[in-house]
């Protein structure tokens, strides 16, 4: 126990900030040097208010991503048949990743967080967006979920005639702490 102790002497720097060291920190000329570990925390997981999980567990994978489905834009009423409704193709794809299957090897999760739109009740919507995240147990798994949205934009874009754009935002892999 002295022994790890020795090797955890030093000191400590908590940097709550998304986007990396704050400016407060970086501004009081802190020598970061010496710095040989660093520790990333996910504060809240599995935790009662007030209480630090210092071995967290049954972290996932993910997948963050961006969905831009590109139409065209015609008047309901006067020429639908000039349009190709990208916010159909969005609803379908969300629905259809929803409904994507579950792994038999491991958890696997999706959402689809955000879903926006169109610009009028009588037009044919030309472009529309959606946020959503493939979560995995393991690189594999999310791998799988990820592929599955993949396959189920452009059948759903195809279906409306709409193009699309796939945009990864973010990854994060799971892993497991060492004693």
């Amino acid at each position: 126990e002295q022994e790890l102790h020795a090797k955890l002497a030093g000191g400590v720097i908590a940097d709550f900030d998304d986007d990396g060291l704050d400016e407060d920190l970086a501004a009081a000329d802190v020598e970061l040097a010496d710095q040989f570990v660093q520790l990333a925390l996910h504060i809240g997981i599995h935790a009662n208010s007030g209480e630090l999980v210092v071995n967290p567990t049954e972290f996932l994978c993910s997948t963050k991503f961006d969905v831009e489905f590109m139409g065209r834009a015609a008047h309901a009423g006067l020429e639908p048949n000039a349009g190709s409704n990208a916010l159909a193709a969005a609803c379908m794809a969300t629905t259809a990743m929803l409904g994507i299957a579950r792994h038999r090897d491991g958890m696997t999760r999706i959402n689809i967080g955000q879903l926006n739109g169109g610009s009028g009740r009588n037009v044919i919507p030309g472009h529309a967006r959606l946020q959503g995240e493939t979560r995995g147990a393991s690189p594999a798994l999310n791998d799988y979920m990820f592929g599955q949205v993949q396959q189920i934009v452009e059948g759903a874009a195809m279906m409306q005639g709409a193009s699309y754009l796939i945009r990864k935002q973010g990854e994060a892999i799971g892993i497991e702490n060492s004693p």
